[in-house]
């Protein structure tokens, strides 16, 4: 695979820092030990640990795909959750609950992606509400309302 001028630059780059660290940690006559140090600590530096963003916990990802083949209640509850059994009445609640809470966020992220691949539904048009209709005609124009008194038309 040939290197490109970018990839040249940066290994010369690189080589030119190691050299450089390498004068540094010989001048400061360091130990092994510290030596080991001042590794890890470049190390670290330029890789990380591991990728970014949050795992997915793979209990849940397994929970999931049963919660999606429709399995249901005890089940699914003795399954997914740590030692279910031996767990007191009330924690045995909460976990399920718990258990049960993720499952239905999951879903409706999924819901809802599957909603935004598949393109903008056409909705209905909206129905005016009563708030927003009003009533103006020649015929209630010159009436004028009071409450408590009663009006009649009178025309004499």
């Amino acid at each position: 695979m040939p290197e490109t001028e970018a990839g040249q630059i940066t290994s010369q780059a690189v080589t030119a820092l190691i050299d450089q660290l390498r004068e540094t940690v010989d001048q400061e006559g360091l130990s092994f030990t510290l030596r080991l140090k001042v590794v890890s600590a470049v190390r670290s530096a330029i890789v990380p640990k591991r990728k970014p963003g949050r795992r997915k916990e793979q209990r849940l990802n397994r929970a999931y795909a049963d919660y999606k083949a429709q399995v249901r209640g005890l089940k699914l509850f003795a399954e997914h959750i740590p030692q279910h059994d031996k767990l007191s009445r009330w924690q045995r609640s909460v976990e399920q609950r718990r258990l049960m809470a993720a499952l239905q966020q999951r879903a409706s992220r999924d819901k809802k992606k599957r909603q935004q691949r598949a393109g903008p539904k056409e909705q209905a048009p909206r129905r005016p509400s009563a708030a927003g209709l009003t009533i103006a005609g020649p015929e209630l124009s010159g009436r004028q309302f009071s409450p408590g008194v009663c009006q009649s038309d009178s025309t004499g």
